[in-house]
């Protein structure tokens, strides 16, 4: 593989991105402030097998991109990208994740295949199932996401994009229990206001079905079968300082509805999320092929349930993330 790889870069029009990085986490599990108390207080102490609920987190990431004019001399564009996380304490939730793609351009249109592959990552601690009620597991889940994307770009300065993913997450045992389907569909409006000025705007929806094939009592299991509406707001811009810089601001917004029809499924009946999402960046060009970004990240969820008044106290959750990067790209 890497032999052909290295034909390819020689023979292909090419370029690579990549950067290393350092975050600090102030909540790597997503947990309840109640739980985090729980944590600092020690209060059964059995639900938290982890030494800190926050961390350092050093990541690596790497883009390759093959270019060619294979069909009628529009540009085919194959995509290499890897993302590796290390946690500095909770090595166990250390995660390598992987992409290909295939992009082929029709002049004013474009479609693309990817396919992303996260395995084994650890998501929480949660109450063994199979156990007493003091054992609990690491809850891991692979996912593995197929993304098809069409692009279409009426003028120089607007692009309209479409999307379709199926997501699988196959969970291990003991939680086989929540694999779940996932089928998403998304329209993007991209434009540029000015030569300084990017917005996107962009609206998902994503239906998320649990796969009961093989549960022997569904009355008695979780269903975290969920729809969920996503819009999205980004806004980039660039300007000439001391150094070229470019400032970025996301706003995403998810509002879940959970489908659950099982009264006695307290964790997801009658259930609803609000989560919101909300990321800043600024990146400097220190010279050519070499840029710093340094970023900050908001996420916070408040739940509902119309049968368990302290959902909120399980499920709601803020996490803050400060990051920063060294970008090399050629």
């Amino acid at each position: 593989m890497s032999l052909i790889i290295i034909a390819l870069i020689s023979f292909w029009d090419h370029s690579c991105e990549t950067n290393a990085g350092i975050a600090y986490n102030n909540n790597i599990f997503a947990y309840s402030n109640e739980y985090i108390q729980d944590f600092m207080d020690q209060v059964r102490p059995y639900r938290f097998p982890f030494e800190t609920y926050d961390d350092l987190e050093l990541s690596q990431n790497i883009s390759l991109l093959l270019r060619n004019k294979l069909i009628n001399k529009h540009t085919t564009t194959f995509s290499i990208r890897s993302r590796i996380r290390h946690f500095l304490i909770n090595k166990q939730k250390d995660y390598l994740s992987a992409n290909l793609g295939i992009r082929q351009s029709f002049g004013k249109w474009a479609v693309k295949i990817s396919y992303d592959l996260l395995p084994y990552y650890l998501i929480r601690y949660y109450r063994d199932p199979n156990g007493t009620g003091t054992d609990y597991a690491g809850c891991r889940v692979d996912y593995h996401e197929i993304t098809g994307k069409v692009s279409i770009s009426p003028s120089d300065k607007i692009n309209f994009h479409f999307y379709y993913s199926r997501i699988d997450e196959k969970y291990h045992n003991p939680f086989a229990i929540y694999d779940a389907a996932n089928n998403s569909g998304a329209v993007q409006l991209e434009q540029q206001v000015s030569p300084y000025l990017d917005l996107k705007l962009s609206y998902t929806f994503r239906a998320s079905r649990t796969d009961t094939i093989g549960i022997d009592s569904i009355e008695d299991s979780p269903d975290a079968s969920y729809d969920q509406h996503c819009p999205m707001l980004d806004i980039v811009y660039r300007r000439q300082m001391l150094l070229p810089v470019e400032i970025a601001i996301r706003y995403a917004y998810k509002f879940r509805n959970h489908l659950s029809d099982i009264p006695t499924d307290l964790l997801h009946f009658g259930r609803q999320d609000h989560i919101h999402d909300l990321n800043t960046s600024i990146s400097f060009r220190l010279r050519t092929g070499m840029k710093f970004k340094c970023s900050f990240e908001q996420t916070w969820r408040n739940t509902t349930s119309t049968i368990n008044n302290s959902i909120g106290q399980i499920k709601n959750y803020s996490q803050t993330k400060i990051d920063g990067a060294l970008i090399l790209y050629y």
